[in-house]
C-alpha cells in the first residue's frame, strides 16, 4: 500500500532541534563519517543529517496510519523536548512535570529511535505477538461463540488482518514512551555543566547519551545539548558536583570520546577544530549488534 506524499518521509533520528545547537554562522553543521574507508566531511543544514526516510513507517497500514509514529507520537515528543531543550540552555529550573517528563522521554528515545534499533523492535514486536499465540489460542476458545471461525488467528483475519501490525507499532511508541524508564530518569538529580571557559567545545553523535551503572547509587547520564553545556542526570548530586570540578578540556575530553567512538553513522561538530580528534576516533568502540539483545530473545 502506497504512502501518502502528504506525510514526513525523512524520518529525524536525531531531531533537527537538537542538532542545530551544532550550527555555525552559516546554519549549517559539520557532519563526519566513515564510509568505505574513507574518513568524510562536509557541511550540511541540520535537517539534511540523522534521517532515514521512511524510519519507522508501516507501509502495510493505510496511508492515514502508515506514519502514525513520524507524524503523531514524535511530532509531539520532539515538540515538547524542544521546549524542554530550551529550558536547560536557559538556565530556567522551573520545571513542570509535564516537561520533566518530555526531557526524559527524549532521553529513552535517543536509545530506542536509532535504525539500528528501531530494526530490532520490529523483528521483536512481531516475534512477542506470535509468542502469544497459544495462550490468545486457550484464551479465545473459553470465549469464542458457535459462528465464529476456529482459530484465533482465523478470527483476526476476519476482524482486522492489520491488527498484528498495528499492534508492532503501538509496542514501538510504548517502548520509546516507558513509563518505567521514565519515572527513573525523572527522579534524578539534574544539572547542567558548562565548558564555556575551556579551550575545547562538545561533538555529539548518532550515539551521544552516555549512561552507567543505572540502578545504583553511582548511576548517571550525560549528554551533550550544545557545544558548551552537557546534561547530566545522576542517582545522588554529588556525582553532578564532581563532574563540575572537573577542568573544562577534561570533562570535554570523556564526553567526546564516549561520542565519537560509539558514532555508527556520524560526528558532528560546531567547527573544524577537532578533525583530527574526530578521524582518530570515530567508530572505534560501537556497540556490538544487537544494540538491545535482551529485545530478540
Amino acid at each position: 500500500m502506497p504512502i501518502s506524499n502528504n506525510k514526513p518521509r525523512d524520518h529525524h533520528y536525531i531531531p533537527v532541534f537538537y542538532l542545530k545547537q551544532w550550527a555555525g554562522p552559516n546554519r549549517k553543521v559539520i557532519e563526519y563519517s566513515r564510509k568505505h574507508g574513507k574518513f568524510l566531511k562536509k557541511p550540511v543544514g541540520p535537517k539534511g543529517t540523522g534521517f532515514q526516510t521512511d524510519l519507522y513507517a508501516f507501509p502495510e497500514l493505510p496511508p492515514d496510519m502508515a506514519q502514525h509514529i513520524e507524524d503523531v507520537f514524535l511530532r509531539y515528543a520532539d515538540n515538547a523536548a524542544s521546549d524542554a531543550l530550551n529550558k536547560h540552555l536557559s538556565g530556567d529550573q522551573n520545571w513542570t512535570a509535564e516537561l520533566r517528563s518530555a526531557w526524559s522521554r527524549f532521553i529513552v528515545s535517543l536509545l530506542l529511535r536509532h535504525p539500528d534499533v528501531m530494526a530490532d523492535l520490529r523483528v521483536a514486536t512481531m516475534k512477542s505477538w506470535e509468542r502469544a499465540g497459544p495462550n490468545s489460542q486457550r484464551r479465545y476458545e473459553q470465549t469464542k461463540e458457535p459462528h465464529h471461525p476456529a482459530t484465533f488467528d482465523e478470527y483476526i483475519a476476519a476482524v482486522d488482518p492489520l491488527i498484528p501490525m498495528k499492534v508492532s507499532m503501538n509496542a514501538i511508541i510504548l517502548a520509546i514512551d516507558n513509563v518505567q524508564i521514565g519515572t527513573q530518569i525523572n527522579g534524578m538529580f539534574w544539572g547542567l555543566v558548562d565548558i564555556s571557559n575551556g579551550p575545547h567545545r562538545f561533538l555529539t553523535s548518532d550515539r551521544p547519551l552516555q549512561y552507567a551503572f543505572m540502578r545504583e547509587p553511582r548511576g548517571f547520564m550525560s549528554l551533550p545539548i550544545s557545544p558548551t553545556k552537557l546534561f547530566i542526570a545522576s542517582n545522588n548530586n554529588e556525582g553532578i558536583s564532581n563532574l563540575r570540578r572537573l577542568k573544562p578540556q577534561e570533562v570535554a575530553r570523556q564526553v567526546n570520546i564516549w561520542s565519537v567512538a560509539r558514532a555508527r553513522r556520524f560526528v558532528i561538530a560546531h567547527d573544524d577544530s577537532q578533525q583530527t580528534f574526530i578521524e582518530k576516533h570515530i567508530g572505534t568502540k560501537m556497540e556490538p549488534s544487537p544494540l538491545f539483545p535482551s529485545i530478540l530473545k
